[in-house]
């Protein structure tokens, strides 16, 4: 499937992955590697905004001045952002990934770089609030892009491998974190970083193509006289057959960011004010820690297409839940361990879940689904955080708060449990056929790869 200008794929890449043991289960057509590989460095760099916020916010706190009990608020009331991505993510079923991938690593660069002149906590919610926009739509397109260019048997994989992008953005920040006293203007020089974005955004515009998937299906609507509307995708999602599956991925989702959120967004907090820990030590563990995770993620894609996607993800929930109540009520190589289960099994969770976001919709309406799931479990998450405030009010204890949010994480798992079916190593169109779709001819029924 043509989705760049590269002719090939890189044989020094594809070299290590076989190795190691983390090549995809099929070998990739030509220039799918390179495709991967751009959109691979594209969740980095949302990934490492992403990180950003819970490594510095203490030193955001003393800076601009926020109140203890509406700590974590701040993360969840600025990610609240992704809600005005909803339009962002119509517009990729209607006008293409591509296209709109472009636009969303543009906006969330400038909108990160704006973060480091935030000079109070509205003017930082408002610069945030705008990057989650741009970061989760992107996050979404480039799943998207690559579930529609590969073979069904390379999706668990290539999620897997997305993954590992994005714990490399985490690593990234990690390692930045490292100098924020060192540095001139500290955690607001961490900010102007996100300038990076913008060179990759122009490699990506001249190698970077539309998925075949996507532009078959713009051209069978166009053959046949159809004109979509700005909310036609969805509008038509929530009216077909498929209106029971985005409800119950969207809760699942929406429980799950909600367990998560606090502890994500307190967990430097935690270690530098609870444990001593200096900037330096946290860089440590998110690299080396992270590095396990890495690993663990290109290996959780694999176990999900072999295993099946529903068992994996309940494993990983509870291991989630685990993992963040050890990292929380623990101390010394216990806290560690426990935080790299927590990190590891966080990120596993999420490949599932944004292979289902992908997988459980027809291609017009793909962009649209992972959308509205990401609006829900940015509800969940803001929900979440400002839990957190009311039961830190209550107890006076951050980690009694943040357990007791974790212990509802294996609850996503029972809101989809029997409602979903199993996507694992199974075509596109057979698991979420396009029942409206214009009728193909002849020539237009070749497999898509």
């Amino acid at each position: 499937m043509t989705t760049t200008g590269a002719s090939e794929n890189s044989p020094r890449a594809e070299g290590l992955l076989h190795r190691l043991r983390l090549a995809p289960p099929e070998p990739l057509a030509p220039g799918q590697m390179s495709v991967l590989v751009l959109l691979g460095f594209s969740v980095a760099l949302g990934r490492y905004d992403t990180e950003l916020m819970s490594l510095v916010l203490p030193y955001v706190q003393a800076d601009i001045g926020i109140a203890e009990s509406a700590i974590a608020g701040l993360a969840g009331l600025s990610k609240l952002g992704i809600i005005a991505g909803v339009l962002l993510g119509l517009l990729a079923d209607r006008f293409g990934r591509a296209r709109l991938l472009a636009f969303t690593i543009l906006g969330f660069s400038l909108a990160t770089a704006a973060t480091a002149f935030a000079r109070t906590p509205t003017e930082f919610i408002a610069a945030q609030f705008w990057a989650r926009a741009f970061v989760d739509t992107e996050s979404g397109l480039v799943v998207v892009m690559a579930v529609e260019i590969l073979a069904s048997r390379n999706r668990g994989w290539a999620l897997g491998y997305g993954a590992a992008f994005a714990a490399l953005g985490s690593g990234v920040a990690a390692l930045a974190f490292a100098f924020i006293e060192v540095i001139p203007g500290e955690w607001r020089a961490l900010y102007l970083a996100s300038f990076a974005g913008i060179f990759l955004l122009t490699y990506m515009r001249r190698n970077v193509r539309e998925t075949d998937r996507f532009a078959e299906a713009q051209g069978l609507a166009r053959a046949a006289g159809i004109r979509q509307k700005f909310l036609s995708p969805l509008t038509s999602l929530l009216g077909s057959i498929y209106k029971g599956r985005i409800v119950r991925l969207s809760l699942a989702q929406a429980i799950f960011a909600f367990g998560v959120a606090s502890a994500f967004a307190l967990q430097s907090k935690y270690l530098i004010e609870t444990h001593g820990f200096r900037p330096g030590d946290i860089t440590v563990l998110f690299i080396f820690g992270g590095a396990v995770a890495i690993l663990g993620n290109l290996a959780g894609g694999n176990l999900a297409d072999r295993f099946g996607r529903k068992p994996v993800l309940a494993v990983f929930l509870v291991l989630t839940a685990v993992g963040i109540a050890g990292f929380f009520n623990a101390s010394g190589p216990a806290m560690i361990a426990f935080w790299i289960l927590y990190a590891f099994s966080q990120f596993a969770a999420g490949i599932i879940f944004t292979a289902y976001e992908a997988e459980l919709f027809p291609t017009r309406q793909r962009a649209t689904a992972g959308t509205v799931t990401n609006v829900a479990a940015t509800l969940g998450f803001a929900a979440g955080t400002l839990s957190e405030g009311i039961l830190f009010t209550a107890t006076g204890s951050h980690e009694i708060a943040i357990t007791a949010l974790a212990l509802s994480i294996p609850f996503a798992f029972v809101v989809i449990a029997r409602a979903i079916p199993e996507t694992a190593n199974r075509d596109l169109d057979d698991v979420s056929p396009d029942l409206d779709a214009p009728p193909r001819s002849a020539a237009q029924t070749r497999p898509l790869s």
